[in-house]
């Protein structure tokens, strides 16, 4: 394996352990933080009828104007994604053989990866499932189980899963970017389950805040993030060990002899 992969892969080992390290010892602090203060703001735990009185979730908040927010969060999202396939497919620079190939990789490397990779998948189904008896079985929906949800507990709720997405999928991201696809198929396969992964958040707190239309973006986000991430771990596992010798690339317009 060259120098540069060897690289490329300490950096990515390298920046997950210290950010790994850091969001515990922050949220180590938070949790002694809050049982020296006995701060109910910052308690974690749901909230016991003796503290707190809940309120029926107002059913008025599905209107007219929240579904054209609603679609207007769809048009955000397909727009984004949309600018990202141009960008990258009118400044695409394919090489005929690359550099760095995941077959390439050493016996341990690929041990490694696929150990992680299978992990990462645990996390995405045990995400699913908390998801699904959080929504069906102690509360009867997402409407309710966002609207009785204190406002501290959303934003503890919104913080882990932002930073382990956004760990996750820097992970997975860097080995998927190294496949023997084209630029643009590659970008947009990528850039699909980190988007719907922060759109899934935002969802959250539009049901809480707005309307509970926006349920409907929960479901589509929950499936593309985890169809996408799915997708790209099959690609990996599959080009680094199964994939003997990578299909022709074709030389971009932009390449010169």
């Amino acid at each position: 394996m060259k120098i540069r992969g060897r690289f490329v892969l300490t950096c990515c080992l390298g920046i997950a352990f210290a950010a790994s390290v850091l969001h515990f010892n922050f949220q180590e602090i938070g949790v002694v933080l809050a049982v020296e203060q006995d701060s109910p703001s910052l308690d974690f735990n749901q909230p016991s009828g003796e503290k707190e009185i809940l309120q029926p979730v107002e059913t008025s908040k599905s209107a007219p104007s929240s579904r054209v927010w609603l679609a207007f969060s769809f048009v955000i999202y397909i727009f984004i994604l949309a600018v990202i396939f141009l960008y990258v497919r009118r400044n695409q620079h394919i090489l005929p053989h690359a550099s760095i190939r995941l077959m390439d990789f050493p016996p341990s490397a690929k041990v490694l990866i696929t150990l992680v990779l299978l992990m990462f998948s645990l996390v995405h189904a045990l995400g699913l499932w908390d998801a699904f008896l959080q929504t069906h079985e102690v509360f009867e929906s997402a409407e309710e189980y966002f609207g009785y949800m204190k406002l501290a507990k959303l934003i503890s709720l919104s913080h882990p899963h932002l930073f382990g997405f956004a760990l996750m999928y820097l992970v997975v991201g860097s080995l998927f970017i190294l496949i023997s696809w084209s630029e643009p198929v590659k970008t947009f396969i990528l850039a699909i389950p980190i988007l719907s992964a922060a759109f899934d958040v935002l969802s959250w707190w539009m049901i809480k805040m707005v309307s509970s239309d926006f349920e409907l973006l929960t479901i589509f986000t929950g499936i593309t993030f985890s169809a996408g991430f799915g997708l790209m771990t099959l690609l990996i596992l599959y080009e680094m060990w199964f994939l003997k010798q990578p299909p022709m690339i074709r030389k971009d317009r932009y390449d010169t002899v």
